[in-house]
């Protein structure tokens, strides 16, 4: 009872959303930060990936002839992670795309229930 008084008695504007409209304009609005960071992230990793790859074929001959063994198994494991990192990029822009058209969907419906 006492919970349901301090929810009543509170304004409007001290709430973080008062209705779905306002939670699909934040995200829409927040949708283009996202998918720039996104870009970025999935660009230096495909830089990175390419560089280690280009680095191993290059430098693995001598890494071997000097039995620098540490750094022959720190190269091997970077690559899977960079390849990993390059999958959860490529499967968060995905993510985050199917939302995006769901959330425009629910915008384009709202808009035609209240005859705008």
């Amino acid at each position: 009872m006492r919970s349901e008084r301090c929810m009543s008695e509170r304004r409007p504007e001290e709430l973080p959303l008062r209705t779905m409209h306002d939670l699909a304009e934040r995200i829409l609005d927040e949708w283009n930060l996202i998918k720039i960071a996104v870009a970025v992230g999935l660009a230096s990793s495909i830089f990175l990936t390419i560089f280690i790859f280009r680095w191993v074929i290059r430098f693995l001959p001598v890494l071997i002839l000097r039995r620098a063994y540490m750094d022959i198994i720190f190269l091997v494991l970077a690559l899977p992670c960079m390849l990993f990192v390059l999958y959860a990029f490529i499967q968060q822009y995905r993510f985050l795309k199917s939302w995006i058209k769901r959330i425009q969907k629910l915008k384009k419906l709202e808009a035609e229930l209240l005859g705008e």
